[in-house]
C-alpha cells in the first residue's frame, strides 16, 4: 500500500485473476487490499479522517468503519478517485461492488448486527 500505511483491523484481498488490483511477489502484498475495516470505538475521528484519507490515496476500493458506539455502519467506495458514502437499503443491507469469481457481485451484508 503506502510507505506510511495503516493496519486495518481487517481486511480483503482479491487475487488478480479475480479482478484484485493487488498480487503477491515473495512474501509480501504489492498494492492496496480491495476492502479495509475498522472498529472504531474511541478512534472514530481518526479512522473516519485521517485513516480514510490514507486508504483513499493509496487506492483501497471500500473502507467500512463500524461505529461501535453509535451503533452505525459507514461503507465508503473509492469512486473516480474520491471516497463516497454508500447508503444502506431500507432493511439495512449493504451491497458492496468489489468484483468475486466467476464475475458476479458479492452477497449483501446486514448494515447492523447488534
Amino acid at each position: 500500500m503506502l510507505q506510511s500505511a495503516p493496519q486495518p483491523d481487517s481486511y480483503l484481498w482479491i487475487l488478480p485473476e479475480y479482478g484484485g488490483q493487488s498480487r503477491i511477489e515473495g512474501n509480501y502484498h504489492i498494492g492496496a487490499p480491495e476492502l479495509a475495516a475498522e472498529i472504531c470505538v474511541s478512534s472514530e475521528a481518526y479512522d473516519l479522517g485521517v485513516k480514510k484519507a490514507l486508504y483513499q490515496r493509496a487506492g483501497v476500493r471500500e473502507y467500512v468503519a463500524i461505529l461501535v458506539k453509535e451503533e452505525q455502519i459507514r461503507w465508503h467506495r473509492l469512486v473516480k478517485g474520491q471516497s463516497q458514502l454508500c447508503r444502506s437499503t431500507p432493511q439495512g443491507i449493504f451491497q458492496s461492488g468489489l468484483p468475486v469469481a466467476g464475475g458476479h457481485k458479492t452477497s449483501p451484508s446486514r448494515g447492523r448486527t447488534w
